[in-house]
């Protein structure tokens, strides 16, 4: 069959139940849960990278008895739960869309792998369901393409090197934007009159806190809630929202985020249409 172009599956997202410890891949142990996940071919690579991995878990993964596993996405968190236990034993946050065609499809499946070793592994049932969840965040969903290479490494949450502005309509009063979560007023379109800018269809996740626990530090367009407070961009805007302003001939976009160098810490991305009125 000759040798693959790329090892490993690409625009993958994968929970791993390990049991051999790879010192070179500074496995936490030999029984440990750890999420994955690989970009666009461009930067796959096996094993993909960790994004998140149990510190201990109370059971032995191969003490050939039945465990149970369940795994829950409630964007962006991604949360596997073993043996009906309450709290998840790993969670991390996590961008699906790398996994997905640009109608939001995917393949959902098992894989294993032993190299030199030998292991059974039998999967005795599973079941795949589609809850129905309100949530402010959005999944994200796209008009505009830019290459998935195009993410910056080492983000769980798939955050563009630079900000995407294209005309659209007549008269140049129209725009499509893609603005990275970590670019503090990362994206402008013309307006030397100042006049009124209309935004909608604002889609994304992003997390202006990402070391938060859960989905709190993240958000939708639409932020989290109360004014952010003290130490935002907009004060009086809630936190994680998409906010704007005009100066200086120009409109400006951004996430509500802490000014100064935590927001480069910031992942995700906002994408909107404008209308200058």
């Amino acid at each position: 069959m000759g040798t693959p172009k790329h090892d490993g599956i690409p625009w993958a997202v994968a929970v791993f139940f390990d049991t051999y410890r790879n010192d070179e891949e500074n496995d936490p142990s030999s029984n440990y849960i750890g999420i994955r996940a690989n970009g666009g071919p461009p930067v796959t690579r096996w094993p993909p990278s960790r994004l998140a991995a149990s510190p201990t878990l109370s059971v032995r993964l191969k003490d050939r008895k039945v465990h149970t596993a369940r795994i829950l996405f409630q964007p962006p968190v991604l949360s596997v739960f073993l043996d009906n236990s309450a709290a998840p034993v790993v969670e991390t946050k996590v961008d699906l869309s790398i996994a997905t065609d640009p109608q939001g499809r995917a393949w959902v499946g098992f894989t294993a792998a032993t190299a030199g070793g030998y292991e059974n592994h039998d999967i005795l049932s599973w079941s795949f369901e589609r809850a129905d969840v309100s949530s402010s965040l959005y999944a994200v969903t796209s008009d505009i393409t830019f290459p998935r290479s195009a993410c910056l490494p080492n983000r769980n949450l798939c955050t563009p090197e630079q900000a995407f502005i294209e005309p659209r309509g007549a008269g140049g009063a129209g725009y499509h934007v893609v603005l990275p979560a970590n670019l503090e007023w990362g994206a402008s379109i013309p307006n030397a009159s100042g006049r009124p800018v209309a935004v909608t269809n604002a889609k994304g996740i992003v997390c202006w806190d990402p070391k938060a626990p859960g989905s709190q530090g993240c958000g939708g367009p639409a932020g989290n809630g109360g004014a952010a407070g003290a130490g935002f961009l907009s004060q009086d805007n809630p936190a994680g929202a998409l906010i704007m302003r005009t100066r200086d001939g120009r409109t400006w976009f951004s996430v509500n985020g802490r000014s100064g160098d935590a927001f480069q810490d910031n992942e995700g991305f906002y994408e909107f249409d404008v209308e200058i009125k």
